[in-house]
C-alpha cells in the first residue's frame, strides 16, 4: 500500500492550515511494525491555531502538536474501527502511564483509506521538551498503563516491554532542539499537574 502523505492526510481531513505546515516541512519518520500491526509518522507540525477544530484547552494551552499517523495490520488485511488502537505521544522523563494524550489535553480524528487507518492526533506542544527524547507510541489498546512500556525511575528512559502481550510500538521523534524551553517545560508541567488529581506525582528532570 503506498501511504498518503502528512499533507494528503489533512487535506482529506479539511485541515488546509495543517496541510501547510506538513507540505513545507515534509517529514516521515519510516514504518516500525510489531505484532499484528506496523505504524509510521507521517508529519509532525507544532504552533497555534492550526486546526479547524478548537478544543477546550485552547485557552490555558494555545500551543498545540499534530502527529499524522498511519496504522496499517501487518498481514495486509484491511483495518476496521474495531481495532483498538492508542496512538499517544511519550517524553522521556516522563511516567508514560501518567503523561501521554490523554493529561495532554489531547484528541484525534481518524478515517480508513484503502485498508490504512490515518489518524490526526493533537495535544498540548512538545517542542519544549525537544532537548529530551520524544516519541509517538502505538498500542493496541484504548488505554496506557505501567504494561506497555518500562520507565527508568534514574535516567528517565522508556522503552517498549517485550513481554508485552500486543503491539507496543515507539517511534522517536527528530524535533528542533533550538525549540527547547525547559522554563516553559517545567512551567507546562506544574499546570497540568495542578489538573491532575491532588497535583500528581513529582515529575523527573
Amino acid at each position: 500500500v503506498r501511504l498518503l502523505s502528512a499533507e494528503d492526510v489533512a487535506d482529506t481531513f479539511g485541515e488546509t492550515t495543517l496541510a501547510q505546515y506538513f507540505n513545507e516541512q515534509g517529514v516521515s519518520y519510516g514504518t516500525v511494525t510489531d505484532g499484528d500491526y506496523k505504524a509510521t509518522v507521517l508529519g509532525i507540525a507544532s504552533g497555534e491555531n492550526l486546526s479547524k477544530f478548537e478544543s477546550s484547552s485552547w485557552e490555558l494551552f494555545p500551543e498545540k502538536t499534530y502527529a499524522v499517523v498511519a496504522v496499517e495490520k501487518t498481514d495486509g488485511s484491511p483495518m476496521s474501527f474495531d481495532d483498538q488502537i492508542l496512538v499517544t505521544p511519550l517524553i522521556e522523563g516522563l511516567r508514560p502511564w501518567e503523561y501521554n494524550i490523554f493529561t495532554m489535553n489531547g484528541g484525534y480524528t481518524a478515517d480508513i483509506i484503502d485498508g490504512v487507518l490515518y489518524r490526526i492526533i493533537e495535544f498540548d506542544n512538545i517542542e519544549y521538551f525537544a532537548d529530551r527524547n520524544v516519541y509517538i507510541a502505538v498500542l493496541s489498546e484504548a488505554f496506557l498503563d505501567n504494561t506497555a512500556y518500562s520507565f527508568d525511575e534514574t535516567t528517565g528512559a522508556i522503552a517498549p516491554k517485550d513481554d508485552y502481550n500486543g503491539t507496543n510500538i515507539l517511534i522517536k521523534l527528530e524535533l528542533d532542539k533550538s525549540k527547547a524551553d525547559p522554563k516553559k517545560a517545567m512551567e507546562y508541567l506544574n499546570k497540568l499537574n495542578e489538573d491532575m488529581s491532588d497535583g500528581g506525582e513529582d515529575t523527573q528532570d
